[in-house]
């Protein structure tokens, strides 16, 4: 199976943030330790976001419409009481940005985690599968993805369940051969 190519909705003005998105796809795609997906995706989302304040002048084109979607969500408080910090506002902008951005492209962030355990489940358990096999196997692969609970799943037990699709595609054929 290939993996799919993530898609970026929107305009990227600066090459930096469209790598830090995609990276960030990447590590979820690739994460080796176990927690919740959600937990996972803002570990790696929060740890994406620049600290230094050059960096974040640079984003600042890219950040626009987050900046005002963070204050207008009240993610960032903009009143009398609070001293306003520029850093700190482009700070939960570019979260924002990129977590949107993780949850868009959600279902080819697992599809592609789903490819790869799949692989490997295969040539461990030394497992020919037919062209048919491996179609069938995409698809139940794409509708397993698609809108999976990403709060009350751990990101084993998604890679388990993978792993059961290419059973139960074993299972179903035996049970038809019979």
């Amino acid at each position: 199976m290939l993996k799919k190519d993530y898609i970026l909705k929107g305009v990227f003005y600066s090459v930096e943030v469209e790598n830090t998105v995609k990276d960030v796809f990447r590590e979820i795609e690739e994460v080796s330790y176990d927690g919740y997906i959600c937990d996972i995706i803002h570990d790696f989302t929060d740890s994406a976001v620049p600290i230094y304040h050059s960096e974040l002048i640079d984003a600042v084109k890219d950040l626009d419409s987050y900046c005002t979607d963070v204050v207008a969500e009240g993610l960032y408080v903009v009143d009398s009481q609070h001293q306003f910090d520029l850093d700190d506002l482009l700070k939960s902008a570019y979260y924002e940005l990129i977590e949107h951005h993780v949850y868009e492209n959600l279902d080819t962030i697992l599809f592609n985690r789903g490819v790869d355990v799949i692989d490997e489940y295969v040539r461990e358990k030394d497992i020919t599968l037919t062209e048919e096999q491996e179609n069938e196997l995409e698809y139940q692969l794409e509708m397993h993805c698609e809108g999976y609970d990403t709060t009350s799943s751990d990101i084993s037990v998604f890679d388990d369940e993978c792993k059961e699709l290419v059973d139960d595609i074993l299972v179903n054929d035996e049970g038809e051969g019979e």
